[in-house]
């Protein structure tokens, strides 16, 4: 045999023995034309009405549908301008309206709009309700994503989407910047509490759900609202932790983690995307053909509208430094694929776009192909049918029923993480005296955190309140934030509740140095514990803050993060036993703040951190403990051989009730692929169900393995690969092996 057949059968070999890649089918660049009809509207009648609206614009009207502006409050005189200009979209957040000033002020600035308005075309009306509707006085609010996600229940995250659009879709507003579908892959970001956490499973679910409740057409019928995944792509793993600056992400990885709760939104029918802030490998996002055209639209699928953050076109050539001048960033933006561009305080864009048209740098079929995106979303929405907002269905606001659904989620989201010799639920008959302090025991808007108006809300209820109104026979005490109060108060007091955590924050405004918690709320967490009263913790965050000094002597804690204004009640109802607690962590509680390793960490990393002998995390992804037990036992296969890609496996494991109360479980199933050509993580989430157990009672639950979507991977082009090997199966502590073969 020579040196080339010898060659040619060793790597036929290795090809057989290690697997394959499926190799997507590669699509072309398409041109303008060629996209507009791709992406035509499958509803009919409203491609024609499209083409005829463009046909009839002029090319400096086309520019200004491509704008997004933030008016004056109550400026009039600007709202017509904008309708002379044919501005596309119209957002303003004014804090603590209520229904009916919102109602007035959109019925006012549409009227005034339409009347400067040549072709009569309404403004899109954007809206950053990220968990209810914030900006509307006394709305539902609920858990914060982050929070959300600990419930590990997709159907709280589309009722918060049905109860959200069915609190501001008869105002008109029909764009909501929601769901964030970025992943929490970094603890010190001050944007974590608005990712549902580590796993881009989870994060997908949970993305999807919202979609489908914020689009559903049926509750606000005739309005419809868009939902809005966000922010496009790689924003949420900055190498500093602080918001909006430099990540560096292989393209394997992106194509492994970042990408996939996007592609599920898309799957869902999301209508809108918004672009990352920031850059990415040195790339500002918005400036980047290969991830907003290439990537988004050639390879996964996308055909809505493509919208900006704020000011970020500007910021292209201000802040990034990768353009000469707001004309080049205009430019950049366009080329790299962007619609609709949040200015947000002029119309100086607009007229960038029409100079760079007529000095023929874009075509104008450039610009047709984003203002049809505009157009046709309005219409798909019914917004040229019913512009105006309507107040004849306003009982349907903040109704007890939308807020059961709140609570029921904080419920559900709040994690109890230790419970030393059961010291909870409190016993009502031995705890007559409880002394509440801590940073967060009294602030009102602590639990909701930031993207939330609750200054004036009486719904938005303290941790102290809560705990006294559920506390009703019990005599419960405030203590000020102060080590000598503390020990003073705790002389009568039964058992301590030190509140802790940090004020609401958003985007840069939540930049810190150090992840640990403050040395102040430390020192008083410890005067605590010196008096010998039981401590509980309760920590109200948006992120895990290090609290490893006082973890093991505080007798019980929890992770109540970010639970909305039914929080409060929620915390209360845990302490006091009504609520069975059964949240689990969406992330890894961090030891220290030196290591940042998620859950889904490579097996070397694990490795180093045993060899080392320290702790990598107190509490790790998916931990969390009721007031039962629950044993699984008895993991079962179908087989431990999956032939080939197209095969499947069912397996099922037995998870038994062992405690006296009933209680609710998330059964969270984990996937490790022993040994592969891109370093394996050491398990990956690839599903789970949550189910009520009554005491005493079996279940079995099932997790049906298909090979091409649980044991598939990219490689750095996206590529899926399927490799021949050993995988093994986890679920609670029951783990199974199985091997995938025979691959062709």
């Amino acid at each position: 045999m020579n040196t080339k057949s010898s060659l040619i059968l060793l790597l036929a070999t290795l090809f057989i023995s290690f697997g394959f890649k499926v190799v997507p089918e590669e699509k072309k660049q398409l041109s303008d034309k060629e996209r507009m009809k791709h992406e035509a509207s499958a509803i009919p009648g409203v491609e024609k009405k499209v083409l005829d609206l463009l046909s009839r614009m002029t090319l400096e009207e086309k520019a200004g549908q491509m704008v997004q502006v933030t008016p004056a409050i109550g400026n009039k005189e600007q709202i017509a301008l904008f309708g002379k200009k044919n501005v596309g979209s119209v957002y303003y957040s004014p804090e603590n309206f209520s229904i009916n000033d919102w109602y007035v002020y959109e019925k006012n600035y549409m009227e005034s709009y339409l009347a400067n308005n040549r072709l009569k075309i309404p403004f899109l009306s954007p809206h950053c309700f990220q968990h209810g509707a914030t900006y509307i006085k006394d709305a539902t609010i609920f858990p914060h994503n982050l929070t959300l996600a600990a419930t590990f229940t997709p159907g709280f995250g589309q009722e918060m989407g049905n109860v959200t659009v069915l609190e501001c879709g008869d105002l008109a507003h029909n764009f909501i910047w929601v769901p964030v579908m970025d992943i929490g892959r970094n603890h010190r970001w001050s944007r974590f509490f608005e990712t549902f956490g580590e796993s881009y499973y989870l994060c997908s679910r949970m993305g999807e759900a919202i979609v489908k409740g914020i689009q559903d057409t049926v509750l606000t019928s005739p309005y419809k609202v868009a939902a809005c995944a966000k922010h496009f792509i790689g924003y949420s793993d900055p190498r500093s932790g602080w918001d909006r600056s430099p990540v560096i992400i292989a393209d394997q990885e992106l194509y492994e983690y970042y990408v996939p709760s996007f592609k599920a939104c898309i799957d869902a029918g999301v209508k809108i995307i918004e672009a990352n802030s920031g850059e990415v490998n040195g790339i500002p996002v918005h400036a980047s053909h290969r991830l907003l055209t290439t990537l988004l639209r050639d390879e996964m699928g996308f055909k809505g509208l493509l919208n900006s953050d704020y000011q970020d076109i500007r910021k292209l050539a201000t802040y990034h430094h990768v353009a000469a001048n707001e004309k080049e960033a205009a430019y950049l933006g366009v080329m790299a694929g962007l619609d609709l561009v949040l200015t947000p305080h002029d119309l100086l864009f607009a007229d960038d776009v029409i100079a760079l048209v007529k000095e023929g740098r874009i075509s104008e079929e450039r610009i047709d192909l984003s203002v049809a995106r505009v157009l046709r979303l309005k219409f798909e929405l019914g917004l040229f049918d019913h512009p105006m907002p309507r107040d004849d269905r306003f009982d349907r606001f903040a109704r007890p029923e939308s807020t059961q659904k709140a609570l029921n989620a904080a419920r559900e989201a709040i994690v109890l993480l230790k419970n030393e010799n059961n010291l909870l639920p409190l016993n009502l008959q031995t705890s007559k005296r409880i002394l509440v302090t801590g940073f967060n025991a009294n602030k009102r808007m602590a639990t909701s955190g930031g993207w939330t108006v609750v200054t004036t809300s009486p719904k938005a209820k303290t941790v102290f309140e809560g705990i006294t109104e559920q506390f009703h026979d019990s005599k419960v005490t405030l203590a000020e934030n102060d080590v000598t109060k503390i020990i003073t108060g705790a002389k009568d007091a039964d058992a301590i509740i030190y509140v802790a955590g940090e004020n609401p924050y958003s985007e840069e405004r939540g930049n810190i140095q150090d992840v640990n918690l403050p040395d102040d709320q430390l020192e008083q967490i410890n005067a605590a514990i010196s008096t010998g009263k039981p401590v509980i913790l309760i920590m109200v965050a948006g992120r895990p803050l290090i609290i490893t000094r006082v973890f093991d002597r505080c007798k019980a804690v929890l992770w109540a993060g970010l639970p909305g204004y039914e929080g409060a009640r929620a915390i209360a109802e845990i302490l006091t036993g009504t609520v069975n607690p059964s949240g689990k962590l969406p992330f890894a509680y961090p030891y220290t703040d030196s290591r940042n390793l998620t859950y889904n960490q490579k097996y070397h990393d694990l490795q180093l951190t045993k060899n080392l002998n320290v702790p990598w995390t107190f509490a790790d992804f998916g931990s969390g403990m009721g007031y039962t037990t629950f044993s699984y036992s008895n993991i079962q296969l179908s087989d431990t051989i999956i032939n080939g890609k197209n095969g499947s496996l069912k397996a099922t494991v037995k998870v038994t009730n062992t405690g006296k109360l009933d209680g609710k479980e998330a059964v969270l199933w984990f996937l490790w692929d022993e040994v592969g050509s891109i370093t394996r993580p050491i398990r990956e989430l690839k599903y789970f169900e949550k189910e009520l157990i009554k005491s005493g009672e079996e279940k079995t639950f099932t997790f049906v393995i298909d090979p091409e979507r649980d044991l598939s991977f990219p490689n750095e082009k996206g590529e899926k690969l399927i490799e021949e090997g050993y995988f093994t199966l986890s679920v609670g502590n029951q783990t199974a092996r199985f091997h995938l073969k025979e691959i062709k």
